[in-house]
């Protein structure tokens, strides 16, 4: 019955599944498809969380100056874009190249899941915080653990559509996070139904005290 832990629940757990993609796909692709040691692989993706720990900072500046719904819809398309993005690196993309991407891909993710998760709770009255809290919590470990579950089902389809066997190729992965990108893009649409004002309660008070 209320909005804004509505909209996190349900539409928060797609975008939830959208971010915990990368940390199985990834990895997995830098291996597979481009031929990397398990080292190699791992190294790069550590770009993706240097720009989540980059972004925390920024998070709470953004969050003040902008609505949850301006900033969960504009940051949700980054996040689909740089999935796209993912998508388009090769073997011989510029090592330099793989690194922003991943880099600016772990600060958006990052921006997401904090705006996702501040928003479910600012309007709970605190006799129900507990309760949500237990819910909220079930959920985005559902919802994390089916990231990766999607994650595989949408290798496994692009590798029957590419009709590749034995080993998944670039292209397997390439598809993969095609389809993560529009899952990303319709995802949004649960964000639209946010008011302007949506979370404020949370969000004023914060920027409030901070002037002070």
């Amino acid at each position: 019955k209320i909005p804004t832990y509505k909209v996190t629940i349900f539409t928060g757990s797609l975008s939830r599944m959208v971010i915990g993609v990368a940390p199985y796909l990834v990895p997995l692709m830098f291996q597979e498809g481009f031929g990397l040691t398990p080292f190699e692989s791992g190294s790069l993706f550590l770009a993706t969380m240097a720009g989540n720990l980059a972004m925390k900072p920024a998070t709470i500046w953004v969050m003040r100056h902008y609505n949850f719904r301006t900033v969960l819809i504009a940051n949700g398309f980054l996040v689909a874009l740089f999935s796209f993005l993912t998508a388009l690196l090769l073997p011989t993309t510029p090592v330099i190249l793989i690194i922003v991407v991943m880099f600016l891909s772990g600060m958006f993710r990052s921006m997401q899941f904090s705006a996702i998760t501040t928003l479910a709770f600012a309007d709970i009255p605190k006799a129900q915080m507990t309760t949500a809290n237990t819910l909220y919590s079930t959920v985005q470990q559902m919802s994390t653990g089916m990231g990766i579950a999607m994650g595989a089902v949408f290798l496994r389809f692009s590798s029957m559509i590419n009709e590749t066997t034995g080993r998944y190729t670039v292209a397997d992965f390439r598809l993969s996070f095609i389809f993560v990108a529009l899952l990303g893009l319709i995802s949004l649409y649960g964000f639209t139904k946010l008011t302007p004002d949506a979370g404020d309660v949370v969000r004023v008070k914060k920027r409030d005290r901070n002037e002070k």
